[in-house]
């Protein structure tokens, strides 16, 4: 059964929804600091995510959206992992 609120759960005039708005409004997505990071030099994804203190699964979502969006590729360079493999060494296209 679902709950039926007396209103709508947005409201585009409330104070609480003005207020979230230009808290976000000049703030960098996830996706663009990641972006923003491989100007500088290329990384891997384990690199990135240590350098932004962010978990790596979020990092690896991030890169993939920025290669399917044609905006980094394979810099054609590995690095160790902590676990010793081969990682992809991005950089900006």
């Amino acid at each position: 059964m679902q709950l039926k609120l007396d209103y709508e759960a947005y409201q585009r005039n409330s104070e609480t929804s003005k207020s979230a708005y230009y808290k976000k409004k000049n703030k960098l997505t996830l996706k663009e600091q990641v972006f923003n990071l491989l100007l500088d030099n290329p990384l891997a994804n384990h690199e990135i995510a240590d350098k932004m203190e962010i978990p790596l699964s979020s990092v690896c979502a991030r890169i993939r959206e920025l290669q399917v969006d044609g905006k980094i590729i394979d810099s054609g360079k590995r690095t160790l992992s902590k676990y010793g493999r081969d990682c992809v060494v991005w950089k900006r296209d």
